[in-house]
This record gives C-alpha cells, sequence and structure tokens, in this order.
C-alpha cells in the first residue's frame, strides 16, 4: 500500500508521521510519503533530512489511502483538489513542533497508539 500523510506546510506532524511509519511498517513493503497544503517556504527536516513539498495531484495519484491530520485538511483536500478516494483523518491538532524534542516524543507516542495495523498489515486508525 502506498500511503499519503498530509498536514498544513509539510513541517513538523506529516513528515514525522511518514518517518514514524517508514520505521515502523516499512518493512511490510509499505510505501510513505507526506506533503503539506500550503507550504510556504520549503524546509530540510532535521529528523530525516528531506525538504518539505507541496501536495501535487501526482501524489494523490500515487497514493492508495491519504491520511491527513485534521477534519479540516480533509475539507480542503475535498473542496481545493477534489479528491475523491480514501481519506483518514488523525485528528492531530497543530499543536507540535517537531524541532523540539519534548513535542517530538510526545507526538510519537499519540502515534503509537493512534496507528495499528488490520489483519492484513495494512495500517488502520486505532482506537486504543
Amino acid at each position: 500500500m502506498k500511503y499519503l500523510f498530509v498536514c498544513t506546510g509539510n513541517r513538523d506532524r506529516s513528515p514525522l508521521v511518514e518517518d514514524f511509519c517508514r520505521r515502523k511498517y516499512g518493512r511490510l513493503g509499505h510505501e510513505f510519503r507526506s506533503r503539506g497544503l500550503e507550504v510556504i517556504k520549503p524546509v530540510y527536516y532535521w529528523f530525516n533530512g528531506r525538504k518539505s513539498a507541496s501536495l501535487t495531484p501526482e501524489d494523490l495519484d500515487w497514493a492508495d489511502e491519504v491520511w491527513v491530520m485534521t477534519e479540516g485538511h480533509r475539507q480542503m483536500l475535498s473542496d481545493k483538489h477534489h479528491y475523491k478516494g480514501k481519506i483518514v483523518v488523525l485528528d492531530i491538532n497543530d499543536d507540535y513542533d517537531a524541532a523540539f524534542k519534548t513535542d517530538r516524543r510526545t507526538l510519537l507516542k499519540v502515534l503509537e497508539k493512534k496507528i495499528g495495523l488490520d489483519g492484513r498489515g495494512n495500517l488502520v486508525l486505532s482506537v486504543r
């Protein structure tokens, strides 16, 4: 499966979720990307050395599932990008700054609780 994680600026939340899933579930053959709806100034992520990127139609075509951080992101995908595919809302508000290790650790704990696997080895939103 190909998973695309989307947040507002592709600076903190979506790249951290991408990195988390790649490390934890990458061995299962899944592919992961992260993008931002409104990347104003691209930055390099300090934790994986990649550069933030804006969402493109090609990204949406590539993905089997799109996971967004908030209901507002889901709405923007539907309204602005006319996306009709599967969207999962993680419900992670913009309270995290991945540059601060305490925020990163907190978000990683949240992700451990929110993301799991179904019986076929695909990502699911956990109800733990």
